[in-house]
């Protein structure tokens, strides 16, 4: 089914204004990242999220029409923005202050599945529905068939300023998604183990994290990322995606004001918003978080590290790869927890390299870091990537031991 639609000219496609205006509607204010067909040496797609050292950003349709011309020879695929929404975006502070420089930030149920599978995928989308309209949203509510799965979205502008200028608009996605996944797990995973099938559902929110904008096409399949509201997901079909004539609820960005609040308030008050920020709602800094992490590496040096400095570690952490998007430091813990669950056997030889080149793809790519962290990361990953599809469990045990005594963690760090 990965084919079911023939390849689209897509110049031609992105000249069409209806989809350039969906396009300006989602990712205004947004801080934009822009997939491209072109590769890297190394294989992987370029992906765009600079220019001329400021953020991408799109305010109108010219700006759209602009950066398809100016990065023509790249062959621009996909659009993405940020779930947050930011008062100004001029340089790399703006899109840095997640805390002060953001008026919204859009939660997100990221329901990872394949096409093939988009029946079951639905009934998990409806089951996260009907938990949110247990709690008052309905209105607020889209939905968007992203190329291999669904996003399910509230509105940012559900929750009223009162509520994002008390709690922040990062605190408030995070805790209501989390909070929503809790409710609804037992279900989902009810569902799709009856079912048969591998569908995840995962609370991605970070700052720098990107969703597909509406009537993009996808970075792979010839799908258009087409948007819908709850009460048409009964009649939802696959041929909606067909990027040649697709169907588009124009009215996706509906919303009532406040109707998200009263979950607002039980959702933070539950998950504490995003882990980063629990200590504090407004003056955290991420470089101090980065400082306090490196204490407890004491081998690893703010520059590029060596393989033979990777150990197994006594009592690794959650594997949750949305660790990764916090930082250097994270990037470098969970990478250890990776290989210490390989280890065990808790995680497959497939599973550990697809988790692990998602991340080199997609998160470290998009990382705020300095070039050189950048680049000591993606080598770093995609040499334990090799490592990993060329050793056992057993041999990658015997090669982290020749390293040292497995690292004791300190499990809370904040």
């Amino acid at each position: 089914m990965a084919g079911l639609f023939p390849e689209i000219n897509i110049e031609k496609y992105y000249q069409d204004i209806k989809v350039l205006g969906e396009l300006t509607r989602f990712l205004k204010k947004r801080w934009v990242a822009i997939h491209c067909e072109r590769r890297l040496k190394d294989g992987r797609h370029i992906l765009l999220r600079y220019r001329r050292g400021r953020p991408l950003k799109i305010e109108s349709i010219q700006d759209i029409i602009f950066l398809l011309k100016n990065f023509r020879y790249l062959r621009p695929r996909t659009f993405y923005g940020t779930a947050n929404i930011y008062k100004k975006i001029f340089s790399k502070e703006d899109v840095q202050d997640f805390l002060n420089n953001t008026e919204g930030c859009t939660p997100t149920w990221d329901i990872d599945s394949k096409i093939e599978w988009w029946k079951v995928t639905l009934k998990v989308g409806k089951i996260i529905i009907d938990e949110l309209s247990k709690n008052r949203i309905n209105e607020s509510i889209w939905l968007k068939w992203s190329g291999n799965g669904l996003h399910v979205h509230v509105n940012e502008k559900a929750f009223s300023k009162e509520i994002i200028e008390k709690y922040g608009a990062l605190n408030i996605a995070f805790s209501v998604v989390d909070y929503i996944i809790k409710k609804t797990l037992p279900k989902i995973n009810s569902l799709v183990f009856l079912e048969g099938k591998s569908i995840k559902v995962e609370n991605l929110i970070d700052p720098q994290r990107v969703f597909t904008s509406p009537l993009s096409l996808h970075r792979e399949l010839s799908v258009s990322c087409v948007a819908f509201k709850p009460e048409e997901i009964d009649n939802f079909s696959v041929e909606w995606v067909n990027p040649v004539k697709f169907r588009h609820n124009w009215k996706w960005h509906e919303f009532v004001e406040g109707e998200g609040d009263e979950l607002a308030l039980k959702a933070v008050k539950m998950i504490g918003g995003y882990p980063t920020l629990k200590r504090s709602f407004k003056t955290m800094q991420r470089e101090k978080i980065e400082k306090r992490i490196m204490k407890y590496i004491p081998r690893y040096s703010l520059g590029c590290i060596s393989l033979e400095q990777l150990r197994l570690v006594e009592d690794p952490l959650p594997l949750d790869p949305k660790r990764v998007s916090r930082g250097f430091g994270d990037a470098l813990i969970f990478l250890e927890d990776l290989l210490t669950y390989y280890v065990r056997g808790s995680i497959t030889q497939d599973e550990a390299v697809k988790v692990l080149e998602a991340i080199v793809n997609i998160t470290i790519p998009t990382l705020l870091l300095e070039e050189d962290k950048r680049k000591c990361l993606l080598e770093l990953y995609n040499n334990v990537i090799k490592l990993i599809s060329e050793m056992s469990p057993l041999e990658m045990k015997r090669w982290l031991l020749m390293h040292g005594v497995p690292r004791k963690r300190i499990r809370r760090l904040f």
